[in-house]
């Protein structure tokens, strides 16, 4: 599936979960060469994330979530804490354009790979930092997660329902999460085409609560105006609309109706449609909706109201939305080859020109290894594995990389709020 069109460019990710990976997941499927890195002794957590899909089959692809991220990717196994690992990193970061990576505050550097390393061996180097609040200020050491970036970052002060308690995205949308991919491979790009300008790369630091701040931003704008916090739309038909239950036992559908001519239609429609007489008052359009959507079939009601000029969509779950999205041919899904054989469904970006999809790579530190006796030293001393998909009767290929040689397997289906920080040159 990968597209090509940034097929000159060279990715080392040290990224993890869905921020980082989902990020280079983007500039893996445009056609990037994106190689991952992971740890020796532990992979990404990621391969066996059960948050979204409940319990998972066990093996490194047991996770579909990493199984759409890791898509067009390749895979090395490297212990960055021993001398020789470090080697293998500088060989690779040499030769790239761009490092993204997620860690917590701190990681990079004690791991000797902090930006400040990284331009010493490659001056055009871009460091894309997906940081949870930042490399600066007082929270930049905190643990976060998606929740905690929600609270912080003011999302959660809006989410919710009357005077209930704020509302989680959850680890099924992680909010923070998916926006930083959306704006991550954009700054990434950005970076590399500067970098490519000027002659010097520069340490890109995105911090997620910021950016979910920034995404609140007329709610800012309101406060420091006004000194007061911007009041939330009502919750029903003539505010952010209403969700109400259909005919079966879970199916549902939301409803808008924001300006009064549309109140009114709705009203006259449902009146027509219900012996009970009664005021046009909000609330008692909003009880005979309720009452006369359990009598239909979500999409039914979809189409009666859509014809009345009314806003009305049936809430769908993964597979009706594959099933509708199946019949517009427009290129949203794709088949991705499974190690195993076989091939799965994947939703891929919202464009019609597609290429095909090649699988994730395996865990490298669990695959056989090339017989290579330049890095059987390595491997004997636990400092080197590289990926190799099961079920290969040979490695694809090998590819060079500033000097030294990974091997290629048949791996992976191919104001904003961030920080931009140049090495000084005298």
């Amino acid at each position: 599936m990968s597209d090509g069109l940034l097929d000159d460019i060279t990715v080392v990710d040290l990224s993890g979960i869905t921020a980082g990976g989902r990020t280079t997941q983007a500039l893996a499927d445009f056609g990037a060469n994106v190689i991952k890195v992971e740890s020796f002794e532990r992979s990404d957590t990621f391969r066996n994330w059960t948050a979204v899909t409940g319990s998972a089959d066990e093996g490194d692809l047991a996770s579909p979530p990493f199984r759409v991220v890791g898509r067009n990717k390749r895979a090395l196994a490297v212990d960055l804490r021993d001398p020789r690992g470090h080697e293998i990193a500088r060989r690779l970061v040499q030769r790239a354009d761009l490092v993204v990576e997620n860690f917590r505050r701190g990681v990079l550097e004690k791991l000797d790979l902090g930006y400040e390393r990284l331009a010493q061996w490659n001056p055009r180097i871009v460091l894309l930092s997906l940081s949870s609040q930042g490399s600066v200020g007082p929270f930049s050491g905190y643990i976060s997660y998606g929740v905690t970036l929600e609270a912080l970052g003011g999302m959660m002060s809006v989410t919710g329902y009357g005077d209930g308690r704020p509302i989680w995205s959850t680890p099924k949308v992680n909010y923070p999460d998916q926006a930083v991919a959306m704006l991550g491979p954009a700054l990434a790009v950005w970076g590399v085409r500067e970098s490519r300008r000027t002659g010097r790369g520069c340490w890109i630091d995105l911090s997620q609560r910021e950016l979910v701040t920034a995404l609140l931003g007329e709610r800012v704008l309101h406060t420091s105006i006004t000194g007061e916090a911007l009041a939330d739309p009502a919750h029903g038909l003539g505010g952010n609309g209403i969700v109400v239950r259909a005919k079966g036992s879970d199916d549902w559908i939301a409803v808008t109706a924001s300006s009064a001519d549309e109140r009114q239609r709705l009203h006259r429609f449902l009146q027509a449609n219900d012996a009970r007489v009664g005021d046009e008052s909000l609330a008692h359009t909003e009880r005979l909706l309720a009452a006369w959507a359990r009598q239909h079939d979500k999409h039914e009601l979809m189409r009666m109201l859509q014809a009345q000029g009314i806003a009305c969509a049936a809430v769908l779950d993964a597979g009706e939305v594959m099933e509708q999205a199946a019949t517009r041919a427009d290129g949203l899904y794709v088949q991705v080859p499974l190690p195993a054989g076989g091939h799965e469904t994947q939703v891929s970006w919202a464009f019609t020109r597609r290429r095909r999809a090649d699988p994730p790579p395996r865990a490298a530190h669990r695959r056989a290894q090339p017989a290579d006796s330049r890095f059987a030293g390595l491997r004997r001393a636990g400092v080197r594995r590289t990926d190799r998909q099961r079920g290969r009767p040979s490695v694809a290929g090998r590819c060079r990389t500033g000097g030294s040689e990974y091997w290629r397997g048949a791996a992976l289906a191919r104001s904003p709020p961030l920080t931009i920080k140049r090495k000084a040159h005298t």
